[in-house]
């Protein structure tokens, strides 16, 4: 008869009963430490972290009828609209004054033609686009949305899906189709939403559902990385079904789609065009403000105020100030990543479309980005983007960087296949990409291209949690841009307003339609927005601080953050090899997991196992 060679499990007698009741009591205590983090997760984590446990609350109506008075939104971007609907949903009427008017029907159709000047850059002639909204330097630019926006890529009526939940789907009245391509393109799936504009139809390339402009692709928040060429990265072959869904479209076609759905889904908001100046301070009540000074014409009275005015934070630097609230220098945090980069911008036309499907394979698929960031630790600070999008067939291409000269933007296929070849490790670029240039340069102006040069200068963060007790209005409340500007490459602009209107909508929903704000409203929303959004802040400074060219904030060097960039990119790392981390990093961005779940057991011993191959890589180079 043979041994077992662990005879102990074959014979539960082998082991005195002494050792089997550690063992036992090990066990349990292990279960009940992970009861404990489910419960604390679930409790404590998740509504103070996130804004999943308030999505669902979003757009419902109100118990007891709606807030007596007029809220007024300043600015009528993607934070100034989104903001709106919240806010009309909670208050009797709502206005929105914005700056920068809109041709016609409030901006709910997309222009037909953009207009162009042309400019000589040494052997080119380039052609640079003239947006209609001035004040966005991006308004052509194309976005990759949070997917917050929407994550159940089937019938978008999800709890975690934010668009739905403020706009019934049924106001787009738009055809929708939801097509799998090829199983060479990876198995991924996408949708195509339409407004039904006066722009002619056509029949997109990958769903055959006559659709017009803009074209709106909700498609898997999947990232094709690499560092430097540093890594290659993996391609998955199949979906996580637990990815979460992004939007993929150029920011002038979500504003025409947010503009259209504010006008059909909410009657009790107005537009009126002019510059806001400043704020009137209520008489009888100095914690209150009673109106919004508009130039050049008459004041609008106001029950609630929200500042939507974006980056140039002017709520902080004048308008609380000039009508009596005297907030501390000290609340600003400020730096400067000193960053540069050229976007040139290609439409692919139709019968291009099989060739470029057949180089994407492996590859770039609509809606997803191929970068090849920099990793500051080998020097390099130059970055290649490159995003598709189904909005009108455009191809993105960014180059540039931290510290990046005018030679290092450059602007034709010429000067980007070169840019191309001068990267670190730039023969690990694959070659798709070398034979997409090809493409380009030989259809030349049959792809319309044009660029532009972006310079996003320094990023604040307006610290208004921190400010004083009492003193900011109780009936005042700041959002996106106009709270925390982030740096545009990382793509987290549009999320971060929309984290903090899901975070309004909370707050009014526990105000009693027949009382006043409550003294501390201000205070609490700046309390509990910076718990959920303050993490991109620091994360974004992290890496910006990661590149020597960075100009620290006040009081700061660039060695600030060093733990965290490093663990933030060794996360990165393992999320190209992985799907759990992969999909644990895309829900962290978009608000719907705590952050806390970066260090779970079963992500940290990836990410600490990559870290750990990391170091041993550099020290035997």
């Amino acid at each position: 008869m043979s041994s077992s060679p662990l005879p102990w499990l074959a014979s539960p007698s082998y082991l005195p009963l002494k050792n089997w009741t550690a063992v036992a009591t090990l066990f349990g205590v292990l279960v009940s430490l992970n009861l404990l983090g489910k419960i604390i997760r679930s409790t404590v984590l998740v509504p103070k972290l996130t804004i999943k446990d308030d999505l669902p609350k979003v757009g419902l109506r109100r118990a007891d009828g709606k807030i007596r008075g007029r809220a007024v939104v300043c600015g009528g971007s993607v934070a100034g609209l989104s903001a709106a609907a919240v806010c009309a949903d909670h208050f009797e009427s709502v206005l929105i004054i914005e700056a920068e008017g809109s041709p016609d029907k409030l901006g709910m159709d997309r222009p037909k033609a953009t207009e162009f000047r042309t400019m000589e850059d040494g052997p080119n002639t380039l052609r640079t686009p003239i947006p209609l909204r001035k004040r966005l330097i991006q308004y052509l630019a194309l976005h990759g949305n949070s997917s917050c926006l929407v994550e159940d890529p089937s019938l978008l009526h999800t709890p975690t899906s934010l668009l739905p939940r403020i706009w019934p789907m049924r106001n787009l009245r738009a055809s929708k189709a939801i097509s799998k391509p090829p199983a060479s393109r990876g198995g991924l799936f996408w949708m195509v939403v339409s407004l039904p504009l006066s722009t002619p139809s056509r029949t997109t390339a990958h769903t055959n559902t006559k659709v017009v402009d803009p074209v709106i692709s909700f498609v898997p928040s999947t990232f094709v990385l690499s560092f430097s060429n540093k890594l290659t990265p993996e391609v998955f072959t199949t979906r996580d079904p637990r990815t979460p869904i992004g939007l993929s479209v150029s920011r002038e076609a979500f504003e025409t789609l947010l503009r259209r759905l504010v006008v059909k889904s909410r009657p009790n908001i107005s537009f009126i065009t002019g510059t806001v100046d400043g704020f009137k301070r209520q008489a009888h009540d100095n914690r209150h403000l009673s109106a919004v000074t508009v130039r050049d014409q008459e004041e609008q009275p106001a029950t609630f105020i929200v500042d939507a005015t974006g980056p140039a934070q002017s709520s902080y630097h004048k308008w609380l100030k000039n009508s009596g609230f005297d907030l501390p220098a000290s609340l600003q945090d400020e730096y400067d990543p000193c960053l540069s980069y050229a976007q040139s911008v290609y439409t692919l036309p139709d019968k291009l479309l099989p060739e470029i499907e057949k180089l994407f394979i492996h590859g770039l698929t609509p809606g997803s980005v191929w970068s090849n960031a920099p990793e500051p630790s080998t020097g390099e600070a130059r970055m290649l983007y490159m995003y598709w999008t189904e909005d009108s067939n455009r191809l993105m291409i960014v180059c540039g960087g931290w510290g990046a000269t005018k030679e290092q933007r450059p602007h034709g296929i010429d000067e980007i296949r070169e840019y191309t070849k001068s990267l670190r490790n730039a023969e690990a670029t694959p070659q798709w990409i070398f034979k997409l240039y090809d493409l380009l340069e030989q259809l030349g102006e049959e792809c319309s291209p044009w660029f532009a040069d972006y310079h996003p200068g320094k990023m604040s963060l307006i610290k208004y949690h921190e400010a004083p007790q009492g003193t900011l209005p109780s009936n005042w409340v700041a959002m996106g841009d106009a709270i925390v500007k982030l740096n545009p490459i990382y793509g987290q602009g549009c999320g971060k307003a929309m984290m903090d209107v899901v975070t309004l909508d909370s707050l009014l929903r526990h105000v009693p339609s027949q009382q006043d704000l409550p003294l501390d409203f201000s205070e609490k929303f700046f309390q509990k927005t910076i718990a959920r959004t303050g993490g991109m802040w620091d994360g974004n400074k992290a890496n910006d601080y990661g590149f020597p060219t960075t100009h620290p904030a006040k009081g700061e060097t660039l060695e600030v953050n060093a733990f965290a960039r490093a663990f933030g990119r060794n996360f990165l790392y393992a999320g190209l090899q992985s799907h759990k981390v992969q999909t644990t990093f895309m829900h962290i961005t978009a608000g719907l997991v705590p952050r806390t779940d970066a260090f779970a057991p079963s992500i940290l011993i990836r990410v600490a196992w990559q870290w750990l191959k990391e170091l041993t890589n550099q020290r035997r180079a």
